[in-house]
C-alpha cells in the first residue's frame, strides 16, 4: 500500500492500538509464541518491510498489517488487509525482531502438495524438517550442488 493507500484504509476503519492489554496484541503475541496456535488458526507473522514484499510479490496477501508509524522508515505496498496502527512500545511487545522496522503481517500459511510441485523429468529432491542449525541446510545445500555438478559431467 502507498501512505495514500494507508491513509485512506486508516480513515475508512480506523484502529489505532495504544495498550499491551489490548486483547488484539495479546493475541498476536500468542501466534508468535505459540505453533499450535498458528497451526491452528492457519496463520504465520510475517516482520519487515522486505519480508512482506517478498510475500506480496510472491502473490501471497495478508490478512492484517501492524504498523507502527514512530518505526516506519519506507512504505510497504500492494497489501490488501487491515491496517492496525500502533505505537512503539506495543510494536516492540509483539515483535519477534531485536530492531523491527515497524511492519508486521499475519498471513495464512501457505499450502503445498506433492502434487503442486513442477519437477523436470529427472529431479534432486532434498526434503529437511526442523532443521536447528542453519549450518546444517548450508551443508546439505552444498552437497546437492556437488552432486548435481557430478551428475552433469
Amino acid at each position: 500500500m502507498s501512505s495514500a493507500d494507508l491513509e485512506q484504509v486508516h480513515r475508512r476503519n480506523p484502529m489505532d492500538i495504544t495498550s499491551l492489554q489490548n486483547p488484539r496484541v495479546k493475541y498476536i503475541v500468542k501466534l508468535r509464541d505459540d505453533k499450535r496456535q498458528r497451526k491452528q488458526d492457519g496463520l504465520m507473522l510475517v516482520e519487515g518491510v522486505d519480508e512482506i514484499q517478498l510475500a506480496l510479490s510472491a502473490g501471497y496477501q495478508p490478512q492484517t498489517i501492524v504498523s507502527a508509524p514512530e518505526l516506519v522508515l519506507r512504505q510497504v505496498t500492494g497489501a490488501n488487509a487491515e491496517l492496525i496502527t500502533v505505537n512503539r512500545v506495543v510494536f516492540e511487545k509483539i515483535s519477534y525482531r531485536d530492531n523491527p522496522d515497524g511492519w508486521l503481517g499475519l498471513f495464512p500459511i501457505p499450502s503445498m502438495s506433492v502434487d503442486d510441485l513442477k519437477l523436470s523429468e529427472f529431479p534432486l529432491v532434498i526434503v529437511a524438517e526442523s532443521i536447528e542449525k542453519p549450518g546444517n541446510l548450508g551443508a546439505i545445500l552444498r552437497t546437492a550442488d556437488a552432486v548435481l555438478g557430478w551428475l552433469r559431467h
